[in-house]
C-alpha cells in the first residue's frame, strides 16, 4: 500500500500542476497518467498488498506525499526567483532545520547501532545525496 502511495506521487503532482498552476495536460499527458496509476495499481494488486486499512502510517505517508508534491509545485515559482543551485541548498538547508529535534535521540542511538547500519547511513548520507550535487 505505501509504494502504491508513493508511486501516485507524479500524478498527483501532475494534476496539481493542471489545478494551481492553470498547465494544460494534453489527452497523450492523461494517457500516461493514466497508465502510469493504472500500473502501479496493477503491480499493487498482483503483489496482494492494496488492501485499505486506514491507519496512522497511511495518514503519515500521505501526509508526507503531499509535502512533496507541494514540494515540487513549489519549485516552479521559486525558481523564478532562485537560481538552481540556490535552491537545492535552501532545500537541504530547511530539511536539516526541520530534523534538527531527533539529533539528541539520534545520538543516543548511535553507541547501540550495528557496524553496518552505520556503514549504511555513512553511504546513504555520502554517495546519492554529496555525489549527485556535486555532478550537478
Amino acid at each position: 500500500m505505501a509504494a502504491f502511495i508513493v508511486a501516485s506521487m507524479p500524478v498527483v503532482s501532475s494534476i496539481g500542476a493542471a489545478i494551481f498552476f492553470k498547465e494544460r495536460i494534453t489527452w497523450i499527458g492523461i494517457l500516461g497518467l493514466m497508465i502510469s496509476f493504472t500500473g502501479v495499481a496493477v503491480i499493487a494488486l498482483s503483489q496482494g498488498s492494496l488492501h485499505l486499512s486506514l491507519s496512522i502510517g497511511i495518514g503519515y505517508l500521505l501526509f508526507a506525499v503531499a509535502c512533496a508534491v507541494f514540494y515540487n509545485l513549489m519549485q516552479k515559482k521559486l525558481l523564478k526567483k532562485f537560481r538552481a543551485l540556490e535552491l537545492s541548498c535552501l532545500c537541504i538547508l530547511s530539511a536539516c532545520l526541520i530534523q534538527i529535534v531527533f539529533l539528541p535521540a539520534g545520538l543516543r542511538e548511535i553507541p547501540h547501532a550495528s557496524v553496518s547500519s552505520l556503514l549504511t547511513i555513512l553511504f546513504l548520507g555520502i554517495f546519492p545525496a554529496a555525489f549527485s550535487y556535486l555532478g550537478y
